[in-house]
């Protein structure tokens, strides 16, 4: 036994100051944890609805160029993959000018980047390490053929954010751009983004 668990076995004070000690040291870990997991479900929460955004900006796109530009003779598309699709048949439009195809291809190709890490993150098990660590790892049911499998990714702390973050900038520079191309009034948007999206179109 060391001298300290003896003094402290001898004066019950000290062992109930030091007992009083640890719980509150515990009790502040448990809340910076807490307070912390609860940063990063923010950050999903945010990457959910960003993501929304965008998904509901390529069904308006569509649709006015259905109405517009088509016979209707292809049928409003349901599924991601098949938007990014329809985007691309629309990119080639040759009634567009360079610039609008350009930009049309580019936000088809972020998107499908963003899409397949954001399906991984936000369609698996999502579950923190422990402790203070900053990984979190995410558990996903892969079906191949007549057989699925679990497959299992990992995420930094900083991953999660800077998907956010491009999620986030994907639709400010999507929604303006795609809101003017289709016709309607830029006032709602700011004095730059209005330059930016008329540049991004060749409308400048």
């Amino acid at each position: 036994m060391t001298p300290l668990k003896r003094v402290l076995r001898r004066i019950p004070l000290l062992r109930w100051w030091a007992y009083i000690h640890v719980c509150r040291k515990r009790n502040e870990r448990n809340e910076i944890r807490w307070r912390y997991h609860q940063s990063v479900l923010i950050t999903i929460g945010n990457i959910t609805i960003s993501w929304a955004g965008i998904e509901r900006v390529l069904d308006e796109l569509i649709a006015w160029y259905q109405q517009n530009c088509t016979e209707l003779s292809r049928r409003h598309p349901y599924n991601f993959s098949d938007k990014l699709d329809y985007i691309k048949f629309i990119e080639r439009d040759q009634r567009f000018t360079l610039e609008t195809q350009k930009f049309l291809y580019s936000i088809r190709i972020e998107s499908k980047r963003l899409g397949k890490e954001r399906n991984a993150m936000i369609h698996g098990l999502l579950t923190h390490k422990g402790g203070f660590s900053l990984e979190w790892t995410s558990q996903n049911i892969v079906y191949d053929g007549p057989n699925a499998r679990l497959k299992q990714n990992t995420y930094h702390h900083d991953e999660i954010q800077k998907l956010s973050a491009d999620i986030s900038n994907l639709l400010r520079i999507f929604t303006p751009t795609a809101w003017i191309l289709i016709g309607n009034d830029p006032s709602q948007y700011s004095k730059n983004d209005v330059e930016r999206a008329l540049a991004d179109l060749g409308f400048r």
